[in-house]
């Protein structure tokens, strides 16, 4: 009797495993051949998540990393809530319901024209591999199809009532952080803000051979040495660093088309920055016409929108300023030395 006890087990296992064989194809035959895998689309650890790549169909692909020092695209520092988002989806979002069976195919037909291929690799493994198509024609969920899959979902976030495919971004610009000035001011050697009316502020800041900061104020076409505190002139480098623009111009946007024309003109108000390197940059802002009825608080006629500028950058983006947001900024170092002590 010892002797079949070693049998008798083998038995038993092979019969358990039998059973639930039996079971998941019988749950598989009752889903219609559904393979669980299909629909599974979370990612448990976003922690982990070091790498994602995302394509369209124009063709665009954008590959974003996790740095030391945070999330970057092209070597740029990525917007954090976007990439915070995405991030949030690829969590939380789960299969809503099925697709009905005479829509499969228009799903992945228009999948195939206007999908997005996304790739998620933690610690250099890939993780997730989907498609993400267009959305439910109650726009409460967004059909996906998983790599290796031969049917489509209808995916969502519990608790949030809307769809998901506008967090999968694929234009670079969008995704860059805000940030006026990219590189931070203890690079630099020297900075230059000016207006095309030489009656506005103007501001020449540069580096003594010890690394101090001095500024420069031009007179009848000389400039001197101003002279300013120090402390005021850090506290201007720190509004430069902190100031961002409000948003990007994608070029699908009326007024990118018209880049050439603004920069063939003389710019209402410009900043220029070289960094300890030599490299330099530049951002070069132009007035907007203001609406036709625009008008002021005591009805005289706006000529130009008294809110936002159109801003260029010598790399070719666009960019749309706010007055107020570069306020800090635009009237030099005077608008910042009330605020130091």
């Amino acid at each position: 009797m010892k002797k079949n006890l070693p049998y008798l087990a083998l038995l038993f296992v092979l019969s358990a495993l039998a059973i639930v064989f039996w079971q998941r194809s019988q749950k598989r035959q009752a889903m219609g051949g559904i393979e669980e895998a299909w629909y599974q689309f979370g990612v448990e650890d976003t922690s982990a998540i070091d790498r994602i790549i995302l394509r369209d169909k124009t063709p665009r692909e954008i590959e974003l990393l996790r740095t030391p020092t945070g999330w970057q695209l092209n070597k740029r520092a990525v917007r954090s809530d976007a990439i915070e988002v995405l991030l949030e989806t690829l969590k939380r979002m789960e299969m809503r319901n099925f697709v009905p069976g005479n829509s499969e195919e228009e799903i992945l037909r228009r999948m195939s024209t206007y999908g997005k291929e996304v790739e998620v690799y933690a610690k250099g493994k890939k993780v997730a591999h989907f498609l993400v198509g267009t959305d439910t024609p109650d726009y409460l969920g967004t059909y996906m199809l998983n790599e290796g899959a031969d049917l489509p979902f209808a995916v969502h976030i519990p608790g949030f009532n809307g769809y998901l495919s506008l967090r999968f971004i694929t234009d670079e610009v969008l995704w860059y952080d805000r940030q006026l000035i990219e590189h931070p001011f203890t690079q630099w050697s020297d900075f230059r803000m000016k207006y095309q009316e030489p009656s506005l502020p103007q501001v020449h800041l540069t580096q003594d051979e010890s690394g101090k900061w001095l500024e420069w104020k031009t007179f009848e076409g000389d400039e001197v040495n101003a002279g300013t505190q120090e402390n005021v002139l850090r506290t201007y480098l720190q509004q430069l660093q902190l100031a961002k623009y409000e948003g990007a111009i994608v070029e699908s946007d009326k007024i990118f088309s018209r880049k050439d024309s603004l920069l063939a003109h003389p710019p209402f108000w410009q900043i220029q920055w070289t960094l300890q390197s030599g490299e330099s940059h530049w951002l070069k802002a132009y007035r907007i016409k203001a609406a036709p009825d625009a008008a002021s608080s005591d009805g005289t006629p706006l000529e130009y929108d008294p809110d936002r500028m159109h801003g260029v950058y010598d790399d070719g983006r666009m960019v749309l300023l706010q007055f107020y947001g570069l306020r800090n900024i635009m009237g030099g170092t005077e608008a910042v030395s009330i605020n130091v002590e």
